[in-house]
């Protein structure tokens, strides 16, 4: 069966008893003495707690259970919790409402039968139909994946949001709706937090006193589902949607027929048609658009514009982006793209990709024209950059990732050097290697460059630089897996010390080796942290006052800390090392 939080809730609202009890003629002369008004046909009942003495100026119609506080509002078929305060609501109709909760100041609906948002379609990845997915409340990224091949999975969907239609709003314990208008068909999970929102129609919140939902001011949502800890702020529009937990978005980004992955942040910009993994950075006015990314872990920089309708084309192209992939300032990315097999890789400033597929790791693509007759047009590619000039950068967002994720229902391998990353790393050196004797590339000559062209240098380089770090990756593994427990394919890394010509040593051997490969990484990350002192010291007069040097950088402290701990490590499994 599959987790849907919200069915359950459902299944418990529809079977429980509601306590209630008829007014006696004491306590109805007391709300009328009170300014309250009883519209013909009302049947206003006690529910636990009630205390007329705290009901005053209201309007009532249908059938209403009335617990808490109840100050100058309207309300029409109406269920309050116990120790619910209600003040100044122009509306509240068709709507159940939680132990402590506060509604002030708004307005809240159920203008029709409503399953919340479960089974809407979004288009994943893909602007026009092929790719739908039916989204519900339990969903994850890997089950999103999964519906699109699976029959079975996607009846279940399909069951599932038929039997979650419910004829009211539902506000769980400890819901706070302030300011708000337009709240129709809605169900907010407890400690859900509404703050002046101008919209929210046939919506969920999964959200928990641990886990809450936050939603301020001018925020407008349709047809999405919110899950534990997001939070969607300063004018936001998502519509026909789903954010997976500890997700959000700000600051008026437009965000529609999309899956916005855990701790992935959608800011000032718009994401249409996206399936979006963990940890995309998304902080600017940009544009998202038909993006099959659930890998993530990357940045979208300001201005940069993904997407299939800005170019005459139809819109039936689509992104495949690859984990950790920085599209930069302006870039500008022509449809169909494919960088699954070139994870880590950075588009430069102003860079303005052709339609390709690029199959080389930890690359950095520039804007700098070679006028020949078979560059014209093509960018650089120079396969492994990332590898050998911002090694920082790369560990710095392990670090970071990993300190800052707060999923609980997600589990991510967020290790750069794990082996899917390595056998692409491995492939592509592969491919390098097998060429040669050609001061320029191009498609022509190695399908792995995309349309771009690769010089010479840059492919030896590149060559070094892949087998320095397949070598510090297959140490890793061995090292993780020794010290730390963390399961690796034996096989595997066997074969790939095979492969990289790296004799399969003793423990202690492998181990020493490990730490002076990480020793030499730090002294990387180090040198290339300075670079940047060096010349924003350069450019900046006052850079040095308000930059701290490499030497006090938190992220190089730690990783100058995590040395020494791994030392103690290999120690306490190989005493016998110095």
């Amino acid at each position: 069966m599959l987790l849907s939080p919200l069915r359950d809730a459902l299944q418990a609202l529809r079977s429980r008893k509601v306590s209630a009890r008829a007014l006696n003629l004491d306590e109805l002369h007391l709300l009328e003495k009170q300014g309250n008004l009883l519209r013909p046909g009302a049947l206003v009942l006690a529910g636990p707690g009630f205390d007329p003495t705290r009901v005053h100026g209201n309007r009532f119609s249908g059938r209403v259970v009335l617990s808490g506080e109840v100050y100058a509002s309207s309300l029409s078929d109406v269920e309050l919790g116990p120790d619910v305060v209600v003040e100044h609501c122009p509306s509240l109709r068709r709507l159940t409402v939680g132990a402590r909760s506060l509604v002030r100041n708004s307005t809240v609906d159920c203008t029709a039968t409503t399953n919340f948002g479960a089974g809407t379609v979004i288009r994943a990845g893909l602007e026009t139909p092929g790719r739908e997915i039916r989204i519900w409340d339990g969903m994850t990224l890997e089950a999103g994946e999964q519906y699109l091949s699976d029959p079975i999975l996607r009846a279940q969907v399909g069951k599932l949001a038929k039997s979650l239609f419910f004829d009211r709003s539902v506000l769980c314990d400890d819901v706070q709706v302030i300011d708000s208008s337009g709240i129709d068909q809605v169900f907010l999970g407890p400690g859900t937090s509404a703050r002046g929102v101008l919209r929210m129609e046939n919506c969920t919140t999964l959200s928990s006193m641990e886990e809450p939902v936050r939603l301020g001011p001018g925020v407008q949502l349709r047809d999405t589902i919110l899950q534990w800890g997001c939070e969607v702020d300063s004018s936001a529009q998502i519509n026909s949607s789903i954010l997976l937990e500890h997700s959000g978005s700000e600051r008026q980004a437009l965000v529609s027929e999309s899956l916005i992955g855990p701790n992935s942040i959608v800011g000032g910009g718009e994401v249409t048609a996206c399936f979006l993994g963990p940890f995309v950075g998304f902080h600017h006015q940009s544009l998202l658009i038909a993006a099959w990314w659930p890998e993530g872990r990357g940045n979208v920089g300001y201005g940069a514009n993904i997407g299939s309708n800005h170019t005459s084309r139809s819109p039936d192209q689509e992104l495949w982006a690859g984990e950790g992939t920085f599209f930069g300032l302006a870039t500008a990315v022509k449809f169909p793209a494919n960088f699954q097999d070139a994870p880590y890789t950075i588009l430069a400033s102003g860079v303005v990709t052709l339609p390709q597929r690029l199959a080389l790791p930890f690359s950095l693509l520039l804007d700098e024209p070679l006028d020949t007759a078979e560059t014209r047009g093509l960018n650089r590619v120079v396969p492994g950059w990332v590898l050998r000039e911002n090694v920082y950068l790369l560990l710095r967002n392990e670090a970071k990732y990993q300190a800052r994720n707060r999923a609980r229902r997600h589990s991510f391998d967020l290790r750069i050097f794990r082996p899917e990353i390595v056998e692409k790393l491995w492939k592509a050196r592969v491919l390098l290697a097998n060429i040669e004797g050609k001061p320029v590339y191009t498609k022509a000559d190695i399908a792995a460059v995309g349309k771009n062209y690769m010089l010479e240098e840059d492919r030896r380089e590149a060559l070094a630089t892949y087998r320095e770090f397949l070598r510090y990756a297959a140490l890793k593994l061995f090292a993780e897996q020794e010290l730390d427990g963390v399961p690796c394919d034996a096989e595997w890394l066997r074969g790939l010390f095979r492969r990289i010509n790296l004799d399969y040593f003793s423990l202690e051997q492998n181990l020493v080796a490990y730490l002076e490969e990480e020793r030499r990484i730090w002294t990387a990350s180090l040198r290339a942290k300075e670079r940047d002192d060096h010349r924003g010291a350069v450019i900046i007069p006052d850079y040095e006052t308000f930059h701290r040097p490499a030497e006090e950088d938190d992220f190089l402290l730690n990783k100058r800390e995590g040395l020494d701990q791994l030392l103690e490590k290999i120690r306490r499994k190989v005493p016998t090392i110095s």
